[in-house]
């Protein structure tokens, strides 16, 4: 009875340290790291915002190579998804439910073994020509009252994998040349195009496969036809708004076509233009906007008319988009 008696004092005196010590301990995990990182925004942004890109960095993918996963079709941007499964370092899912380029992305991460979600941000902030200030963070999620001492093991060690996870991202992103900053904008003076195209109307989540369809279906027309195409395909922006994209994706032609019911036919003049190179994935697209604009405004260029976009390469015979290359056109004065 003695013993028994001994036992319950013990465990009774345990948990009373216990009680105490989760009062005194963290009631949420969260951490906030930052490094600097030297490169422009655009590099660092497109290594976070591609899912399969963080093989490159990622810690726990470094720590498990074995880690199954399984990404969503598109895993670039927003609604990218991507699947985990490890033995060492947990299952989990996680989402890019924001994604503005080059500024900041927006992570929801859902873990097997945790209710609820957690997110995770990111922010990308240009410090002087060629330096990134990187800030990762882990928003707080609540720890229920009796686990808390582990809190302080569990803070210091998403803080050491959010440190490693940004030095392997620096060192990445280091080594990655800087192609839109290094050919800058040029000015140049572009030739007059005739073109046969097609108008769409489409929101952002439909742009893609609506713009895939208009160029086949031109490109099967000029073929029956026997249209000569004597250039690279492009597109005219006469709306940008990602709810309510206004574009023409068009072929150029060699010779002038009469109207047609199902296509806008027409010419693109000659112009007066400020021209920049985005190489990727198209979801990055908006990055190299903000350089191209950017550049504009700090040279007092003004806009003079829609611009339009044209593709270097096509994805059916170049499937790695990361070798894609789309020129990008203002019209502009100054």
């Amino acid at each position: 009875m003695r013993a028994l008696k001994i036992v319950g004092y013990i465990i009774a005196i345990f948990i009373t340290l216990w009680i105490i010590v989760a009062f005194l301990s963290p009631k949420e995990l969260k951490t906030t790291q930052s490094i600097a990182i030297n490169t422009v925004p655009y590099i660092v942004f497109d290594q976070v915002n591609n899912l399969e890109h963080w093989n490159n960095w990622s810690p726990w993918k470094l720590r498990d190579p074995s880690m199954e996963q399984k990404f969503s079709e598109n895993p670039v941007g927003k609604g990218a998804i991507v699947r985990w499964e490890s033995d060492s370092e947990g299952s989990g899912e996680q989402t890019i439910v924001a994604s503005n380029a080059p500024n900041m992305i927006r992570i929801a991460l859902a873990f097997d073994d945790w209710d609820g979600i957690t997110y995770s941000n990111w922010t990308f902030e240009k410090e002087g020509d060629s330096s990134t200030k990187v800030t990762w963070d882990l928003e707080g999620s609540e720890l229920p009252f009796f686990i808390r001492p582990l809190g302080f093991n569990w803070n210091a060690d998403i803080k050491n994998d959010y440190k490693d996870g940004l030095k392997n991202l620096k060192a990445i992103c280091e080594k990655i040349p800087q192609k839109n900053e290094n050919l800058r904008v040029k000015i140049v003076e572009t030739k007059m195009v005739t073109y046969i195209g097609k108008r769409l109307k489409v929101n952002a989540s439909e742009i893609g496969p609506a713009m895939e369809k208009a160029f086949m279906e031109i490109l099967d027309y000029t073929s029956n036809e026997g249209l000569k195409i004597n250039g690279k395909p492009f597109s005219i922006y006469y709306n940008a708004d990602p709810e309510d994209f206004d574009i023409l994706v068009a072929l150029p032609i060699e010779n002038e076509v009469e109207s047609l019911s199902n296509f806008e036919t027409g010419v693109l003049p000659a112009s007066h233009a400020a021209m920049i190179s985005h190489f990727g994935n198209y979801n990055n697209l908006p990055a190299t906007y903000h350089i191209i604009i950017d550049w504009l405004e700090d040279e007092n260029y003004q806009i003079i008319g829609n611009s339009w976009e044209v593709y270097v390469n096509d994805p059916r015979i170049e499937p790695d988009s990361s070798k894609w290359e789309t020129k990008i056109f203002f019209p502009v004065r100054e």
